[in-house]
């Protein structure tokens, strides 16, 4: 008795089109697969990570956090701010500032992330110059000079976007949420 696999059964169809003139399909109930390789018949092989990558996934939080307290801290404090600066008029640019500059850096530092593949370098670039922005910002003597340091804190959050992208690529696929 012959082997069922190795019978191939087609069933020819041939039709018209209105346009293309006549085609012939083919069904086949039997197709030549290549037999897989040993590799990926063997259990999954747990992933090892290294302390590196526990350091940048906890760097990762961190920024997160940060940010977090850098959107909502000012907001609750905000009357307070623009009393002790002597600008009550202009005090809400400080919280506003941020958001503005996120909305119009975050898609051109996504963009650019993604046509460059430089995720690292935009991220570290724009985390230092809010860096600097977070350093301005406690000595400021005016309203203007706090709302300029946001500014450039504003530069960090439009990195926000990369902040969830990058630990998705250094965590393996199936501990990923």
């Amino acid at each position: 008795m012959a082997d069922v696999h190795d019978q191939t059964v087609e069933a020819t169809t041939t039709f018209d089109t209105k346009y293309h003139g006549q085609y012939e399909v083919k069904e086949l109930e039997h197709a030549d697969v290549p037999a897989q390789s040993p590799a990926l018949d063997e259990e999954e092989v747990e992933p090892e990570l290294h302390a590196r990558t526990w350091i940048t996934l906890a760097a990762f939080f961190l920024l997160n956090y940060t940010q977090v307290v850098a959107l909502q801290g000012p907001s609750a404090v905000l009357n307070y701010i623009g009393t002790d600066l002597h600008n009550t008029e202009a005090q809400t640019w400080v919280v506003v500032v941020l958001s503005l500059v996120q909305a119009v850096l975050g898609p051109i530092i996504s963009t650019a992330s993604d046509t460059f593949q430089a995720r690292k370098l935009l991220l570290v670039g724009s985390c230092v110059i809010a860096f600097v922005g977070a350093c301005i910002a406690p000595d400021s003597s005016s309203i203007y000079r706090l709302i300029g340091a946001n500014i450039l804190i504003g530069v960090g959050f439009a990195s926000v976007p990369l902040a969830y992208a990058v630990p998705s690529e250094i965590v393996p696929r199936r501990w990923r949420p």
